[in-house]
């Protein structure tokens, strides 16, 4: 049995509720390939499986003068400016020369998918910036972080000047849609194993995060195991909350993701010594007498405030005694999902 139809990448004809943000990448090609063209730069925002990239693909098939790059795997400026010309330098200003001679030369619209991924976002935007000033070809940019934006340098973001395209959540009503479009595609004898009321659980469920994604992975779950019961969906639910946890926690660069291992690590050991439920940063300089200080101090903030894992409070020992910081995790929730991630 052919799965394509439920894939996440399957090519449908009809692109349904992504005409607005369509037309506005569109115009962008139309403007540049005019006799007198002109420049827009975009950034497409939206939450994971929103139809960012399924979308831009739809245009890069109608307009071959494109240069796509995915930063899922290359996550560093210099490897993806690497990438656009295929130059093998490692110096900066060299690859950036080089970058912007082919770039002068190709004029095609340069596309960055992922950004989100991108483990050093400001040197990337300082890098498009000169290449913008250079060749003034446009670029679009794609992620699902809309704060990304903020660690631009203020010069980048008035070169550049990113028009933002959003991409809604989808609702339940369109997650059905957009599902029922995909079953049509699939033989009559199998679209018709989908009963009503479990597409409608799947897409009530899929809507609490309004991606298309997560829609389609519970029916091509149902499919695969031949059970379409309510009972199931659940299954298929919590099977699919643990990849997509997996999944974020495999976003983080290595510093991050070790540095959450061991606070994961040092939390378990206290437990197991019947210890008191939470660390102190002089916990981890112990464990990681290779950070500095102030590197501690920086990963436990993003820890708490980009990520939402953990919780600190300041604590003060009493008279003369100064204060110390309480870490730990935001919720048990969060504990249970890291336990499969990181056994103890």
């Amino acid at each position: 049995m052919s799965m394509k139809p439920l894939m996440d990448g399957f090519n449908t004809n009809d692109l349904l509720f992504r005409k607005t943000q369509l037309e506005s990448i569109e115009k962008v090609f139309e403007r540049y390939r005019a006799e007198d063209p002109i420049a827009t730069n975009l950034i497409l925002i939206g939450v994971t499986g929103a139809g960012k990239t399924f979308t831009m693909e739809k245009v890069m098939a109608q307009y071959p003068e494109h240069i796509y790059i995915s930063a899922a795997t290359r996550k560093r400026s210099n490897q993806i400016i690497s990438l656009i010309s295929s130059v093998n330098v490692r110096k900066t200003d060299i690859l950036l020369e080089q970058t912007i001679k082919f770039l002068k030369k190709e004029k095609k619209v340069l596309i960055i998918d992922e950004l989100n991924r991108v483990e050093d976002p400001k040197d990337l935007f300082g890098d498009l910036n000169t290449i913008f000033r250079e060749t003034g070809i446009p670029i679009i940019l794609i992620t699902n972080n809309p704060l990304i934006v903020n660690s631009m340098e203020e010069d980048a973001k008035n070169t550049l000047f990113l028009k933002r395209v959003i991409f809604a959540r989808y609702n339940a009503l369109e997650l059905r849609d957009l599902c029922l479009q995909r079953l049509r595609e699939l033989p009559e004898d199998l679209s018709r194993k989908m009963e009503d009321g479990t597409l409608r659980f799947i897409c009530a469920t899929a809507a609490r995060s309004g991606s298309a994604r997560k829609a389609l992975n519970l029916l091509r779950g149902c499919y695969t195991d031949d059970k379409f019961s309510l009972d199931h969906v659940g299954i298929l639910m919590d099977q699919e909350e643990c990849i997509d946890f997996e999944t974020f926690i495999q976003s983080m660069n290595e510093t991050q993701r070790i540095f959450l291992r061991d606070l994961k690590e040092q939390y378990d050991l206290k437990l197991r010594r019947g210890e008191e439920d939470f660390l102190t940063s002089q916990d981890i300089q112990n464990a990681r007498p290779d950070l500095h200080k102030s590197k501690i101090s920086q990963l436990i903030t993003e820890m708490e405030e980009k990520y939402c894992l953990i919780k600190t409070e300041w604590v003060e020992k009493g008279r003369g005694g100064g204060r110390y910081r309480k870490i730990s995790f935001s919720n048990q929730e969060v504990l249970d999902k890291l336990e499969e991630v990181f056994p103890a």
